[in-house]
């Protein structure tokens, strides 16, 4: 919805109201849906994935599951990693979605759309490219995500002992947190060639 009105702002300067839904459209679809959503699913997920595998550690899960021959990585990683592959431009077409239901609130309410039209307008605005590019975006954004969270619950955290337990890793999450999604942005720029 703020998009849509910054997009109006400048465009009725124009007299280009009309291409609000257009805007917010193809900018939902190529870009913010899928990086927002890389943003929020790396955040809450990816501090969940380290924090549960530095607690394992902590109280040597890990080491139990070595002793029994079972392959951390893939016991831990491949499922987490599969979910992120599979779910994250699943979330990206949802956020697409409502992120120009979104707009159309604007649309109806202030650029003299009605619901339909906003709604048609945005459909024949996009062009395949637009969603599989979105759709390449989400898959790029969530293939480093797993296995680096994964590996920063696995190591042992600069001063931290291995007596410091789970709230101590809790706490070292959020730094981590904020590194991968600053490192998402990247792949935004890269992706987005034309």
């Amino acid at each position: 919805m703020i998009l849509a009105l910054q997009a109006a702002y400048e465009l009725r300067r124009f007299g280009a109201i009309s291409a609000v839904a257009t805007a917010v459209a193809v900018s939902m679809s190529r870009e913010l849906g899928p990086l927002i959503t890389a943003i929020v699913v790396i955040g809450r997920s990816g501090s969940a994935f380290a924090a549960e595998i530095g607690t394992m550690k902590v109280s040597e899960e890990i080491d139990a599951l070595e002793t029994m021959a079972i392959s951390p990585i893939r016991f831990l990683v491949a499922p987490k990693f599969l979910a992120m592959m599979v779910m994250l431009p699943c979330l990206t077409i949802w956020a697409n979605a409502m992120g120009i239901l979104g707009g159309s609130l604007f649309g109806v309410a202030q650029a003299d759309f009605t619901f339909v039209r906003y709604v048609q307008a945005s459909i024949d605005s996009l062009l395949l490219r637009d969603i599989t590019t979105g759709l390449v975006k989400s898959v790029m954004f969530a293939s480093p995500s797993p296995p680096s969270v994964v590996l920063r619950g696995c190591r042992p955290a600069q001063g931290l002992s291995r007596s410091a337990g789970p709230p101590r890793k809790l706490w070292l999450s959020p730094s981590f947190w904020l590194s991968l999604s600053i490192c998402s942005l990247p792949f935004c720029f890269f992706l987005s060639g034309n």
